[in-house]
């Protein structure tokens, strides 16, 4: 009859704190075995938990924000791009109102929910977001940005010295300033789109803002990037 030989390894009873051999206990030997290998099976679980965890999201996988008392409703949704120029004609300094034609384009990209971002693609003309109900505003804004960047030229900011010309008046007198007046304005806004429209407050508007005495041909891009309704 063949023997059965055990290797003389020493193990340790975590209980009794005694130790043991294989050959004086294969039956422990085995439960010991078998013990590491459950604790083993338990840690790769836990390293595979963790990577996923922190493995980044791929393209196309939307983090839904985080709107505190607004529940969003567990509806199927894909993200959608959408790219256009917006031409408008302006006849001299001044604001043209740009939210109408801004949602009417927004409603046909139909993105409900997203990030509208526009550029105003000159140099001597700006965009901005402000008052929709009085005039007045847009009037003094007018005037205080003439005040300060005034076409005769500039003097030093302590207004001490002689009165400086502009170098650049290719155009005329209105050239330069008119590219300084956009440099202390914005050429892009970002904006909120919900429920496809802009989310502006209740006296907001989106204006283009002429810089040139006599307007110009102008044009500015508008992308929109967000969720649309799978069912559309």
């Amino acid at each position: 009859m063949a023997s059965v030989v055990f290797a003389s390894t020493r193990f340790r009873d975590k209980p009794s704190g005694r130790y043991f051999s294989a050959a004086s206990d294969p039956l422990r030997m085995e439960r010991g075995r078998a013990t590491r290998n459950r604790s083993k099976q338990s840690n790769d679980r836990q390293q595979t938990l963790s990577a996923k965890q922190h493995a980044p999201l791929l393209l196309g996988q939307l983090c839904r924000p985080n709107l505190g008392s607004q529940s969003l409703p567990p509806t199927a949704m894909s993200l959608q791009q959408a790219l256009h120029q917006l031409e408008i004609v302006t006849t001299g300094e001044g604001f043209t109102d740009l939210t109408a034609q801004l949602n009417h384009w927004i409603a046909s990209s139909r993105i409900k929910r997203g990030v509208l971002h526009l550029t105003a693609l000159h140099t001597s003309c700006s965009l901005t977001i402000n008052e929709n109900a009085d005039p007045r505003v847009l009037t003094d804004l007018s005037a205080y940005l003439k005040a300060l960047v005034p076409e005769e030229g500039f003097r030093p900011i302590n207004d001490l010295g002689a009165r400086r010309s502009y170098l650049h008046d290719d155009e005329g007198p209105d050239d330069m300033p008119a590219h300084i007046r956009t440099a202390l304005t914005c050429s892009t806004l970002s904006l909120s789109i919900d429920q496809g429209r802009l989310l502006l407050g209740i006296w907001q508007a989106i204006y283009l803002w002429e810089h040139r005495r006599h307007g110009s041909h102008r044009r500015v891009a508008i992308h929109a990037i967000g969720e649309m309704n799978s069912h559309e």
